[in-house]
């Protein structure tokens, strides 16, 4: 036993390679005494790091300040951590006060990492641990941290300044254990988002006044601000004032407000979006100021299902497109209840293309939709249909929408259509109509 034991204790306690060390020897000391860790230079680590405070109880409040040289633009030359693991954050911050983490380029090892509810592979997260921690948060027994918080109480007033977050499922998230609250008064300013599938999570109503100053995203991610995708998957309140987005970004947000607290958006400027996103609210909900340009498909490649759904959404001075010049394709909305002033470019004919003015279109009978060479075939045919037409798709038995796709040929009695959105494209009975 004790020969066993002597083999397979350094695996255990000392696996960790040498910049993880060093690091997190770092952040403990800062820990202790409200101190800074200074990232002075370039580091590659196999463990996650932590910045908490441990009584042998419950988890205790503190400060700290990582400090690193790189901007927002830095390309991987100053104070990088790059995680080779893919199952935890690379930074946790549990129960900080007044933190601040400024100049760092955090790379993961890919956005195929972990993807749980209460545990995402992410680079920063905030108030990640709790009480009986789930089966699948993805943490493993190595530090305190598997010890789970007994009090709700989490993080207030941290501030992100001049970071990078790439190669991960999140970049940044706040209370994604679905127990802790607080999380607020956070601020996330002169951010770039790299490879991720969500930019910057939400998770509970607690999070008041959280901030997102300047945020660009100019690489691969499916949804910018993600709320009601982890932890609680409720909303707290944010504002977000300064966005840029180009590369392929797919929507700006998805959102349900409901009768929670609002979410704010002003100052956008996004190239080559596929949508909007799902935004819904009941609490005000606004955006302001943003000039967005829709991705026009190229190759074939997909229309969104919709520009914008859900409702309750407040559109002031906003300037809505495809980036190509296209009379033929509107501004597809699904949801009753937005508001639109001032936005020029949101206009086909008379107005945007939504459930209130769907008499405008001519329907075609329902029918079995196979998609085949990346078309879709449909039956039936207006004498002046022609090459790029927007064509859209209702669920079985009523009028609501449920895609959109553009016209490649016309046969004799049928038509075929590519660019078919993803839930079309899946398959199934719908009705199809198109624009008199």
């Amino acid at each position: 036993m004790k020969w066993i034991i002597t083999i397979l204790f350094p695996l255990f306690s000392f696996g960790q390679n040498a910049d993880w060390k060093e690091l997190q020897s770092m952040i403990d000391t800062a820990v202790k005494y409200n101190g800074i860790v200074e990232v002075k230079r370039n580091y590659t680590i196999d463990f996650p790091l932590v910045a908490a405070k441990w009584d042998g109880k419950d988890y205790k409040q503190f400060t700290i300040q990582i400090i690193g040289y790189a901007t927002m633009w830095d390309v991987g030359q100053s104070s990088v951590i790059k995680a080779k693991f893919k199952d935890a954050p690379i930074l946790s911050i549990h129960k900080g006060k007044g933190c601040v983490v400024k100049g760092i380029n955090f790379q993961g090892a890919g956005v195929n990492g972990r993807d749980s509810r209460f545990s995402p592979y992410c680079a920063v997260a905030i108030d990640p641990f709790r009480f009986n921690l789930p089966r699948d948060s993805g943490y493993t027994p190595l530090r305190s941290y598997y010890r789970g918080s007994t009090s709700k109480g989490g993080s207030t007033g941290l501030r992100f300044e001049d970071c990078t977050f790439g190669e991960v499922v999140v970049g940044a998230i706040t209370s994604p254990n679905g127990y802790t609250q607080n999380a607020e008064m956070i601020t996330f300013q002169n951010i770039r988002i790299g490879n991720c599938k969500v930019g910057i999570a939400g998770c509970q109503p607690q999070e008041k006044m959280n901030r997102v100053i300047n945020i660009g995203c100019w690489s691969t991610c499916e949804t910018l601000f993600g709320f009601n995708l982890y932890g609680e998957t409720k909303p707290g309140n944010w504002v977000i004032d300064g966005v840029n987005i180009a590369g392929k970004v797919d929507n700006l947000v998805n959102r349900s407000s409901h009768g929670y607290f609002p979410l704010y958006i002003n100052n956008v400027y996004a190239e080559s979006l596929l949508s909007i996103g799902h935004w819904q609210s009941l609490v005000g909900d606004a955006l302001t100021n943003a000039s967005i340009n829709f991705r026009y498909p190229a190759n074939g490649e997909p229309l969104s299902d919709f520009n914008l759904s859900g409702g309750g959404v407040s559109f002031v001075n906003c300037d809505m497109r495809y980036y190509i010049e296209t009379k033929s394709v509107p501004i597809l909305v699904a949801g009753t209840g937005n508001t639109y002033s001032s936005a020029p470019h949101m206009i086909y004919g008379k107005g945007l293309l939504t459930d209130s003015n769907i008499t405008r279109y001519t329907t075609f009978k329902e029918q079995d939709i196979i998609i085949s060479q990346g078309r879709a075939v449909i039956q039936g045919v207006d004498k002046d249909m022609k090459k790029g037409d927007l064509i859209t798709f209702f669920k079985k038995g009523n009028w609501e929408f449920a895609g959109q796709g553009l016209v490649d040929s016309v046969g004799e009695g049928l038509f075929y259509v590519t660019s078919v959105s993803s839930t079309v494209a899946k398959g199934g009975v719908y009705g199809s109509g198109r624009l008199k």
